[in-house]
């Protein structure tokens, strides 16, 4: 949880931008869970839990074939982070007609249950 903390609390920020209420809502679920009052068992580190986000997905290395992410509401942004040492990948919304920089270091905000979105080879 350590490791990750500074990252998770940048995209905290990023959501809080693009989306308060969104930001209002995961932080008081994580508050709760934090609490207790959410957790069918205890989790010995969800006090150490960074994010306003309830889970995080990592994908290293990989072409993502378009897709929608089946977790999550229609109406809710997935955060899309790009880390590593490439130095070209293009995340692509075809719904949307749209390709982005996908980039170490790049963000990008979708409703990854609604449009499809994909990372060809890079």
């Amino acid at each position: 949880m350590d490791q990750v903390q500074h990252s998770e609390v940048l995209c905290n920020a990023i959501m809080a931008l693009i989306s308060p209420e969104l930001y209002d809502s995961g932080l008081k679920a994580i508050e709760l869970i934090k609490q207790g009052q959410e957790m069918a068992k205890p989790h010995p580190h969800q006090q150490q839990w960074p994010s306003i986000f309830i889970a995080s997905q990592v994908i290293v290395n990989q072409v993502t074939p378009p897709h929608r992410d089946s977790g999550g509401c229609p109406t809710h942004y997935d955060l899309l982070v790009s880390a590593g040492t490439h130095t070209k990948a293009e995340l692509s919304v075809p719904e949307l007609g749209v390709h982005l920089s996908y980039r170490p270091g790049d963000v990008v905000a979708v409703c990854g249950k609604v449009f499809l979105h994909e990372v060809a080879d890079w």
